[in-house]
C-alpha cells in the first residue's frame, strides 16, 4: 500500500502485522529503509501491558533515528486487542528524515487498521514514550479542555451579572435557603466586591 510520501510496507512486514493481531505479540519495531517499511524487531508478550512497557520500548529508541512502534495493549474493542502507535522522531534526527516518518504515518495507520489503535502518539523526547509519559497523556486527555480567552470571558460576564442581580433585588442567588439583605448589606457587600473591605460576617436574624 503506497504512503503520501511513496513508501510501502514490505511483505515481511505485512505478515507480522496480521499476526499480531492473534494476540500473542507485545511490540513490533520498524523502520524506513530502501523505500520501504521494514520490521526490525518483534517482542512477545512477558507481563501485563505495563510492566512490559519500558523495558519493551526505551531499548529501541535511536537519539539520531526515527522508528515506528506499535504496542499492544491488554484492553479490547469489537475487532480484538487494541494497540498503541508510537512514532518515534528525536529532535537529532535529520529534517529529511523527519518529514518522511510524518508523511507515512498515516498510511501506516491505515494499513494496520485504524479501529485497532487506542491511541497514536509522536513523540521527541525518551520521557514522553515512557510509561510515567503516556500516563501524563492518558491524564490530560482526560482533563477537560481549557477555556478559550472568549469563553472564559463570556463565564466572568455571566458571573458578575448573577452576583449584581443577587445585590440589586436583595437575595441571595445560592440555592436552599433565602434571606433578604438590608440596606447596610447590600452596601457592604458592594464595598467588598470593589476590594474596600476584606471580610463579611452575616447574621440572620429570622431564626
Amino acid at each position: 500500500m503506497a504512503a503520501q510520501s511513496g513508501i510501502v510496507a514490505n511483505e515481511e512486514l505485512r505478515a507480522k502485522l496480521a499476526e499480531a493481531k492473534q494476540g500473542s505479540i507485545r511490540l513490533i519495531h520498524m523502520q524506513i529503509g530502501d523505500e520501504q517499511i521494514q520490521l526490525r524487531k518483534v517482542i512477545p508478550i512477558n507481563g501485563d501491558w505495563k510492566s512490559d512497557f519500558d523495558k519493551s520500548i526505551q531499548p529501541l529508541l535511536d537519539p539520531t533515528n526515527a522508528s515506528y512502534i506499535l504496542y499492544r495493549l491488554d484492553s479490547k474493542n469489537n475487532l480484538g486487542y487494541e494497540w498503541l502507535l508510537l512514532t518515534w522522531i528525536p529532535n537529532e534526527a535529520h529534517v529529511k528524515q523527519k518529514t518522511l516518518y510524518a508523511s507515512t504515518r498515516n498510511t501506516f495507520r491505515r494499513l494496520f487498521g485504524e479501529g485497532y489503535l487506542a491511541d497514536d502518539i509522536l513523540c521527541h523526547d525518551k520521557h514522553d514514550i515512557s510509561l510515567a509519559g503516556y500516563e501524563v497523556h492518558l491524564a490530560c486527555k482526560k482533563a477537560p479542555a481549557p477555556l478559550t480567552h472568549a469563553e472564559a470571558k463570556a463565564q466572568e460576564v455571566a458571573s458578575d451579572q448573577i452576583v449584581h442581580a443577587s445585590i440589586d433585588d436583595g437575595h441571595s442567588s445560592m440555592g436552599g435557603l433565602a434571606f433578604g439583605l438590608t440596606a447596610s448589606s447590600i452596601r457592604s457587600v458592594k464595598d467588598f466586591a470593589d476590594g474596600k473591605i476584606s471580610y463579611l460576617q452575616f447574621v440572620s436574624s429570622g431564626l
